[in-house]
């Protein structure tokens, strides 16, 4: 019985032992735990910011790139009714050309026919 009875205080010690060792480990591991959760909740915000920031980025120049196709509709709008108008200029004068070279020719003419009869006349 005394046998017995130290093998149950060996056995007691040694589970008193281990779990005095089983509770310090478990200290440490939620330390550590604890630790690496608060390195994560800050990496995790630095993500998240990040990401915002990269969000932000990709808006402004998602706008940019809309104000500019917008800006390029409307010079290419502004070139059509440019060429537009030089045709239309170009047009004009070319009847402007025909019409005083035209004037021209008669009044050369008549000035041809003027200047027959005066010296048909003279001569005379």
């Amino acid at each position: 019985a005394t046998e017995l009875a130290n093998l149950h205080t060996t056995y007691a010690a040694e589970i008193a032992r281990l779990d005095t060792e089983w509770q310090r480990d478990l200290a440490d591991h939620r330390a550590r735990n604890t630790g690496e959760m608060s390195e994560l909740r800050i990496a995790l915000d630095d993500a998240i910011g990040r990401r915002e920031r990269q969000r932000q980025e990709l808006d402004k120049a998602g706008d940019s790139l809309c104000a500019r196709k917008n800006e390029s509709l409307r010079l290419q709008q502004q070139a059509g009714i440019a060429k537009q108008e030089v045709l239309e200029l170009s047009a004009k004068l070319k009847a402007s050309n025909s019409a005083s070279l035209a004037g021209l020719q008669r009044r050369s003419a008549n000035s041809m026919s003027g200047a027959s009869l005066l010296n048909s006349t003279l001569s005379a």
